[in-house]
Order: structure tokens, then C-alpha cells, then sequence
């Protein structure tokens, strides 16, 4: 059964026009492609934020004064 699916499947792709098969073939190059740009544009982004976050200086915290309660009193 599945067998005879996938044969007509294959047969349905060999008998469809060129053209349509070429617009399949132009979007997943145009799929790829904008996968590829949202990776640049993310690997930009990540170096800018690790950048930034580089360059920001966190105060250290000084300890208080411990509070020592009398007990037993």
C-alpha cells in the first residue's frame, strides 16, 4: 500500500511540467536563503548583546551590618 503510493507520487512528480517543478525548486532556494539571512542577522545581533553586556560594570555588593538580637533576655 505504501509502496504503491510512493511509486505514484514519483510518477506524479516525473509527469508534471517543468515549470511547476522549477517553482518548487526556486522556493526552497528562496526558503534557504532567508534561513541563512535570519542566521546572520542572528549571529549579529548575539555578538552585539554579548558586547554590550561586556562592557556593563555591575557594583559589588558590600555586606551590612549583621543585626544580633538578644536572646534569652
Amino acid at each position: 500500500m505504501i509502496n504503491s503510493r510512493m511509486t505514484r507520487e514519483r510518477a506524479e512528480i516525473s509527469f508534471q511540467p517543468k515549470s511547476e517543478r522549477s517553482d518548487k525548486v526556486s522556493a526552497v532556494r528562496t526558503i534557504e536563503a532567508s534561513r541563512l539571512l535570519v542566521q546572520a542577522k542572528s549571529a549579529k545581533l548575539k555578538e552585539l548583546r554579548l558586547a554590550r553586556d561586556a562592557t556593563i560594570v555591575v557594583a559589588p555588593v558590600k555586606p551590612g551590618k549583621s543585626r544580633r538580637t538578644k536572646q534569652g533576655a
